[in-house]
Formats: C-alpha cells, structure tokens, sequence
C-alpha cells in the first residue's frame, strides 16, 4: 500500500509539466532563437547619448549594449544592461529603446540574464527577449515554487 501510493504520486508529479504547457509561455506555443544578442561593453560615447534617454540611470557605471532590430522596422532598437556590483549576481538590470521622432523611449524594462537571445516569435509588435541556457536553447524555469516552473524563460515586448 505505501509503495502503490509513493508510485502514484511520483507519477502525477511526472505528469506536472505536461499539464501546465511543459516549457511554453503561453501553453499553446513554444519560442524558438532567431540570434543571441552580442552586448559590447559600453563607452564613454554611447553613456553620453544614452543620458538623455530613460536608461539614464543604467549607463552611471559599467553597462554592455547590443542593437537589434525586435519590430522588423529597419532600424535597432538598443538593449542596456547595467553590470552588477556584485561578482556572484546572476540578472542584470535589462531597458530596450526604441527610437521615436522625439528621441528614445523604453519598451521594456526587467532583470534579466546576461545570456540573451530574440525569438523568431512575436507577440504583437516585438519579438520577445528569452535567456538561453548553457547549450545556446532558451532556459527552462525548474524552480519547482515558481509560477513559470516548467516554462521557457521567455519575456513578451508589448
């Protein structure tokens, strides 16, 4: 009797990720990597420019930079991750821009990952941002008190 109830739950404890989409944000649709994001170590320069725009706090100390286009415009969009003060942090305050007629605006602002990469999915105007594993696929949640638990680490520009 105890065994037959020990198989039981580590069987409904198997089927767990199944049930709640089993790696995808949401359920019915799995992301896929269109390219790493290559970040440079921000200069000078670029902290100048980039103090006249909402990332104006990121750009105070050490910050890495990579440009990409998410919108399929033609033109970039800038991602800004600020270095961590701490040698052992393991996310970094993340801002997208996007250049408008008046300047840069942010899209988007988390902490993510270092090891990032664009989806070739979209979700509505921007392809998402999702923080890759050791192997170069997108990072699945296995922190088992998570709500994400399961899921690809994926995150949605809206």
């Amino acid at each position: 009797m105890k065994y037959a109830l020990l198989g039981n739950l580590l069987a409904t404890a198997w089927a767990i990720p199944a049930i709640v989409g089993n790696g995808t944000r949401p359920a019915a649709r799995p992301y896929t990597v269109k390219q790493r994001l290559l970040f440079r170590a921000g200069d000078e320069r670029a902290a100048e420019m980039l103090r006249q725009t909402p990332a104006r706090r990121l750009v105070r100390g050490p910050f890495l930079l990579a440009m990409i286009d998410l919108d399929d415009d033609g033109s970039p969009e800038l991602v800004i991750q600020k270095l961590p003060r701490s040698a052992g942090a393991t996310t970094r305050s993340t801002m997208v821009l996007k250049r408008f007629d008046g300047g840069y605006g942010a899209v988007y602002y988390s902490r993510l990952s270092e090891r990032l990469a664009v989806t070739n999915e979209k979700s509505g105007r921007y392809r998402a941002l999702a923080e890759l594993d050791a192997g170069g696929g997108i990072r699945i949640d296995k922190d088992f008190a998570a709500a994400d638990f399961g899921r690809q680490k994926v995150y949605e520009i809206q």
